[in-house]
This record gives C-alpha cells, sequence and structure tokens, in this order.
C-alpha cells in the first residue's frame, strides 16, 4: 500500500513493500525518509501475516507476526501529512500520472502486489477492501481468497519460456526467447538497425530511480555498438549497457562517483544472446544468458538515485558520443517493467504529443515482419455457437491478441457489457475489423487500416492494446491504428460474462490455451440455450450458407 501528500512541496510518504520476500516500511514526515525492515522471516510463504504498525510522533513501532521492530524519523517533523489516495495493490495502470518516490522499488518495477488481504484497520476504522474493489476493478480483484494447485506442472509456457509460479497464477519469462506474450505464444518485435537508425523514448518529466531491471536480447557481427542508455540534458548520470570489443560493459554514473562491469566474450557472433541488469541502489548484477552473473555493491552519488528524461536504444539521437550505433538485430527491449518495443510498435509512429505520462517513442529503424505461429486452434461451426469466458479484466489497461480467418464479411466476434454504459466489442464489418468501446463518455469506434477485406479466408493476427489512458490502438497484421478517447473517464467497468464468436462461421486461435486453466464450469451462462459445437481443429473450408 502506498499514500504520499498530494502537494507538490511536501514529500510525505507511506508505505508497505514486500520486496525480496520481506516487508519494508516506508515513513516521511517530510523531514527525511526511513526505510524498515519490518519481517524477520520471508512472508512469501502462503500463510497469514498479521501486520501492525503504531506511531507516535517520530517514533514508531512495526510488528509482523511476532516480531516487533521500533524506529525513529530522522528530522523535526512529527505530523505525517497525507492528504494524496492510499493505494492498496500497485500505483495504478500503466504510465499513469503518479510520481512513484525513488525509495519504493516495487513501484518504480512496476511489481503490484498479489495475493490475498483481510482485516485492514486504519485509525480504529475497519477498511472494507472487497466493498472499494467492487467499485473499481471487480475483474482483478476478487471478494475471496482460495488456493489452487500449482500451475507449471501443466506446462503453459510455449517455445522454451521458463515457468514462475505466482499466487494462484503462473507468469511465463520469454525473455530468453523470440516469443513474447502470456504463454510466450506470440512472435516478439524484432527492430533491425543498420548504423545510423536507433530507438528514443522521451519521457515527459524527469525520472528518478533507486533501483532498475534491464533486459536486451540482441545479434550482431560487429564488435561495437550502443544497446541502450538513458540520458539527462546538462547531467552526467547515465546507465550505459554497450558492446565493446565483442563484451558487453556495463556503466552507471551517478553525481560523482560511476561504476563498470564488464560480461561476456565473443557476442558479435551472429547468435542471439540475452542481457539482463539489475540494481538496488548499490548493489549491482550484470549477466549474459545462462553464464554466472557479474555482481558489485558500489557506493554511487546522490543516495543512488538515477536522473533520466531519455532512454535511447541502438544509437544515440545526436552525435557527438564515442560509441557507435549498434548494427543488428533487438528484441526484448525492457525497462523497469516495460517493454518498449512492443510498445513502439503496438502505437505506431503517430503519437506527437504525451499522453499521462506515457513517453514520445520514436523509431528510425525497421520492424521485422512477424510470423504469428499457429497454437490450438478450433472452429466454431455454426453462427450460434459462442464460448463464455470469465471477465474480461480491462479496468485499467488493455491487452487482447488473438487470429481468426473467414469468409464471412460481418459478425461479432467479441463482446463484454459493464456498468451503465460501458462495454467492449470486436466485430466484421464489410470484411474490416472494428473494435468498439465505451468508457461512460460515449462509444469510440477504430476501424482496422488494412487496404483489402479480411474475410479472405486467410489468417489474420489482431491486438488491441491500451498502452495509455486515453490512448487505444487495434493492430491487423501489423498496421497500427490509433485513437485518443475524449471525456475524463479513464477505466473500463465491465462486468459479466466475455462472449467470445458470436453470429460468425469462423476460426479463432489460442480458445483451448485459455480453456486449459479456467473451471469449465464458469464458462457458460446459465441462460443459455444454444448448442456448443466447436471442433478442436481448423481445416480449410468454403463459405457457408445460412
Amino acid at each position: 500500500m502506498y499514500s504520499r501528500s498530494g502537494a507538490h512541496a511536501r514529500q510525505d510518504l507511506f508505505a508497505f513493500e514486500i520486496f525480496g520476500g520481506h516487508l519494508y516500511l516506508h515513513a516521511d514526515l517530510g523531514s527525511g525518509p526511513v526505510k524498515v525492515k519490518s519481517s524477520k522471516q520471508r512472508v512469501d510463504d502462503g500463510t497469514w501475516h498479521d501486520v501492525a504498525l503504531r506511531r507516535v510522533e517520530r517514533d514508531g513501532r512495526v510488528t509482523v507476526d511476532d516480531w516487533t521492530v521500533e524506529f525513529r524519523t530522522p528530522g523535526d517533523s512529527t505530523q505525517l501529512d497525507l492528504d494524496g489516495l492510499l493505494y492498496i495493490g500497485g500505483v495504478g495502470a500503466p504510465f499513469a500520472p503518479l510520481t512513484v518516490p525513488a525509495v519504493l522499488w516495487t513501484g518504480a518495477l512496476r511489481q503490484g502486489y498479489v495475493g490475498c488481504m483481510r482485516d485492514l484497520v486504519i485509525n480504529g476504522q475497519p477498511i472494507d477492501i472487497a466493498g472499494y474493489a467492487q467499485q473499481q476493478d471487480s475483474g482483478a480483484v476478487r471478494p475471496a481468497c482460495h488456493s489452487q494447485p500449482p500451475h507449471c506442472p501443466s506446462q503453459p509456457c510455449m517455445h522454451g519460456g521458463h515457468c514462475l509460479e505466482g499466487w494462484n497464477r503462473f507468469h511465463c519469462d520469454c525473455t530468453g526467447t523470440p516469443f513474447t506474450g502470456p504463454t510466450c505464444g506470440k512472435d516478439a518485435s524484432t527492430l533491425h538497425l543498420n548504423g545510423t537508425q536507433q530507438m528514443t523514448a522521451l519521457m515527459p518529466e524527469d525520472s528518478k530511480t533507486q533501483a532498475e531491471e534491464v533486459i536486451v536480447r540482441f545479434k550482431t557481427t560487429k564488435p561495437r555498438g550502443l544497446l541502450l542508455s538513458t540520458s539527462l540534458e546538462n547531467s552526467p548520470d547515465r546507465l550505459q549497457i554497450y558492446l565493446d570489443e565483442g563484451k558487453a560493459t556495463l556503466l552507471i554514473h551517478i553525481g560523482d562517483k560511476e561504476k563498470m562491469l564488464v560480461a561476456g566474450l565473443g557476442l558479435n557472433d551472429d547468435m542471439w544472446h540475452t542481457l539482463k541488469f539489475s540494481r538496488r541502489t548499490s548493489a549491482l548484477k550484470f549477466q549474459i544468458d545462462d553464464e554466472p552473473a557479474v555482481r558489485a555493491d558500489t557506493q554511487l552519488g546522490k543516495q543512488g538515485i538515477l536522473e533520466f528524461r531519455t532512454l535511447h536504444v541502438g544509437g544515440y539521437l545526436h552525435a557527438g558520443e564515442d560509441i557507435p550505433h549498434f548494427v543488428g538485430q533487438l528484441q526484448q527491449i525492457w525497462f523497469n517493467g516495460y517493454a518498449y518495443l512492443e510498445i513502439a510498435r503496438s502505437s505506431g509512429n503517430h503519437q506527437a504529443s504525451h499522453q499521462g505520462v506515457t513517453p514520445i517513442i520514436r523509431v528510425t529503424g525497421k520492424f521485422g515482419k512477424r510470423n504469428h505461429p499457429v497454437h490450438y486452434p478450433v472452429t466454431f461451426t455454426s453462427k450460434h455457437t459462442f464460448v463464455g469466458l470469465p471477465l474480461l479484466k480491462a479496468y485499467v489497461e488493455t491487452n487482447i491478441y488473438f487470429q481468426f480467418k473467414t469468409r464471412e464479411a460481418n459478425g461479432l466476434i467479441l463482446f463484454n457489457a459493464g456498468r451503465e454504459r460501458d462495454f467492449i466489442a470486436v466485430e466484421l464489418v464489410n470484411g474490416h475489423v472494428h473494435y468498439v468501446f465505451d468508457l461512460g463518455d460515449g462509444p469510440v469506434r477504430v476501424r482496422d487500416n488494412s487496404k483489402s477485406r479480411l474475410n479472405d479466408g486467410k489468417w489474420h493476427a489482431v491486438s488491441i492494446g491500451r498502452p495509455a489512458p486515453k490512448r487505444h490502438t487495434l493492430a491487423v497484421d501489423d498496421h497500427v491504428t490509433a485513437v485518443n478517447s475524449q471525456g475524463s473517464n479513464e477505466n473500463l467497468d465491465l462486468d459479466g460474462i466475455l462472449y467470445v464468436v458470436c453470429n460468425m462461421d469462423v476460426h479463432i486461435r489460442q480458445v483451448t490455451r485459455l480453456m486449459k486453466f479456467i473451471d469449465m464450469s464458469i464458462l457458460f451462462h446459465p441462460q443459455a440455450h444454444y448448442k456448443i459445437k466447436i471442433e478442436i481443429n481448423c481445416e480449410d473450408f468454403k463459405e457457408s450458407s445460412f
């Protein structure tokens, strides 16, 4: 949980976070922060833990189960002035207009809480978390706590992705593969750079971090070239990763101190390599592929706070740097939880101004054509067939991907109703994909920009995204259309069943992959009278008549 003063002139802060399996308390009364490791044992063990915090002026005590730690805040301030919102479980949507302090590492790394919480009491007043969630993101925050068996034994991650168990969920680490998506089933974006090209991401304001997570997958024959760097105008601060004589080199410069690490050898062998870097203030970790990680502990300037405004990938926008541009191919560019290549490709090159705190991304390189591999196709054999899935979780962000082929020119592909006027739908209209949604300010329709009709009996890939609270994208076969929604509403309040494929003879991939991890008893609406006719295959077919 996290809250801070809403006034820019004040730095008051209160937060709890779990990091490395331990619970930490953050407090700042306006005269300096304090960070308290509150748990003696790890708390990521799947059992309930009791947490109690009591503070009187500058003195406080935090208890986790039977372990108590006392603390004292620095400076002279004795009041905690919090007039901002209290966030529980995370810090909002991607690129939401919320400035997270550098000391809150999980906030900067976009690592929200996954697990259960109960019996929250603040200053003697019980807080109905489930009630608040029901009014907000009822799809992602559920009023119950059930433990499910492990997911990874069923091998849900494809193409060599590494499965990681979570609380009632699994996570696929695809960064060592040329694939992306929840189960590593979608081709990752590949950026080709020729030595004069680059990608830049300009943030709307200066970023400040004490913790970074960076991943770069690259392939080259050149021994030197810039992979990734941060920069801030009129400041020497930078995090710089580049190839030098075929070795990966990391340079981090903060304030008046810097540190260099070197890993790998002969990396310009025209083979794919995955580079990973992580920092927690003074603790650095640098790794190439499965080689032993290079670690260091070094004191940096300015309390280890890195400041930057621009992220450079493959080269600097302006000349004057002694590191040449990268020549080769790049994939899996991740920086603090954001997949910048995927964001750049799905957003298109149309953004001229910041949306919220979304960076302006410019790409001069060329994206490679994606293959869109086939996985577990099914056939819907009648226009009256459909599959009912649990509520689509799209309250603050939207991420939908599917592939289809049909010869029908019109038909509803998916639909999820919501509260009041909110809804989301995808349909074919005269052979073109239309993405329609309503956040409460009136319906918005986005049409694909394909030159030809899509009801040609060939596979077409559809990706729907929401890279910023009011920016919406529709990509069909990598042709991107983007719109900005008007009005004040930013949340999509959906409710009920997600209906997939209605009134259309259509093939759609990956539905069975979803079914594998869903209780089949909740798939179908009890009022539905249609017979479900789905074949677990996908043969070529001729146009059907109804």
